[in-house]
C-alpha cells in the first residue's frame, strides 16, 4: 500500500512496479522516468518473446500527443461544465495540468488494473496513481502534490475535481474509435458464444462498438474474418498496447 508520496523518491513498491522510475538514484536504463520494463512478458508487443524483460514504452511519443489532445479537450470542457459563477482555483489553474503520461498499467491483488502517471504542474513534473481503476469502489487518486506544501490550498474539493478530471482523460484513452486496427502480439478474447479464442499476431481487425457491460465491465466488440469477438474486463485496458491504428480505413480486412 502507497501511505507517502515523496517527490525525490516515489511510488515504491518493490522492484518489479517501481524501481525503474526511481528519481533519486540512477536509472539502469539511461532513459530516465517514463520509460521502464514490464516483467510480464505476456503483455509484450516488443522484444524477444523468450526475455522477461519487455519494453512497454516505445510507442510513446504517439501515446503522449494522444493524451495531449485529449487533455486540451477536456480543458475547455471542464471551464464550459463549470462556468464561470464564482471563483474557482482549480479552474484557475486547469490549464497549469500538461504533459500526461501513462507510466504503467498492473494488473493488482484484487484483478483489476492499477494506473501510474506523471504530469507537470507548472514547470514541474509529479506522480500519481489510480489504485484499483476499474474496481466497483473506486480509491481516491494519489499524488506527490497533494502532499507539496507550497500548494496547501489544494483542497478536498480541489482533489475531488483532479481526480474526476484525469479520470475523464483516461476514460477517452483507454477506449478505442472505430475503425480498422492490427494486433501487434496474440491477443485473448472471446467469440461470441463465449468461448475463448487467441487472435493471432498481426491480424487485422475492425472495431464496431465499445461500450460497458450490465455489471459496469468495459469491453470492445471487434470483427476478425468476418466473426466477432469480444475483448473485455482487464484486457481492454490493454488494447492501445496490443493494437495500432490502420490510418487507410479502405484497407480490405484479411
Amino acid at each position: 500500500m502507497i501511505t507517502k508520496f515523496n517527490k525525490y523518491n516515489f511510488l515504491k513498491e518493490g522492484y518489479s512496479d517501481y524501481n525503474q522510475f526511481s528519481q533519486a538514484g540512477a536509472n539502469s536504463h539511461g532513459l530516465g522516468p517514463g520509460y521502464g520494463f514490464a516483467i510480464d512478458n505476456k503483455l509484450s508487443i516488443y522484444g524477444s518473446q523468450d526475455s522477461p524483460y519487455t519494453d512497454q514504452y516505445a510507442r510513446t511519443p504517439m501515446f503522449v500527443n494522444q493524451l495531449l489532445g485529449i487533455m486540451k479537450q477536456a480543458n475547455k470542457d471542464v471551464v464550459t461544465n463549470y462556468g464561470a459563477i464564482k471563483y474557482d482555483q482549480f479552474l484557475e489553474d486547469i490549464d497549469e495540468f500538461t504533459d500526461m503520461k501513462i507510466l504503467r498499467l498492473n494488473v493488482n491483488n484484487s484483478l483489476s488494473i492499477d494506473v501510474f502517471i506523471s504530469f507537470f504542474f507548472g514547470e514541474e513534473e509529479f506522480f500519481g496513481v489510480f489504485k484499483k481503476f476499474n474496481w466497483v469502489q473506486k480509491e481516491e487518486f494519489k499524488t506527490d502534490l497533494f502532499t507539496d506544501g507550497r500548494y496547501s490550498y489544494i483542497d478536498k474539493e480541489y482533489r475531488l475535481k483532479l481526480d474526476n478530471y484525469f479520470r475523464k482523460v483516461l476514460d477517452k484513452w483507454f477506449k478505442p474509435k472505430k475503425g480498422n486496427y492490427i494486433s501487434l502480439k496474440e491477443v485473448p478474447c472471446r467469440d461470441k458464444m463465449g468461448a475463448k479464442f487467441m487472435l493471432p499476431n498481426k491480424a487485422n481487425i475492425e472495431v464496431v462498438y465499445s461500450n460497458d457491460d450490465k455489471d459496469g465491465n468495459s469491453f470492445i466488440e471487434f470483427k476478425y474474418k468476418n466473426e466477432s469477438y469480444v475483448l473485455n474486463k482487464n484486457d481492454y485496458y490493454f488494447f492501445n498496447y496490443w493494437f495500432e491504428k490502420i490510418e487507410d480505413t479502405k484497407k480490405p480486412l484479411k
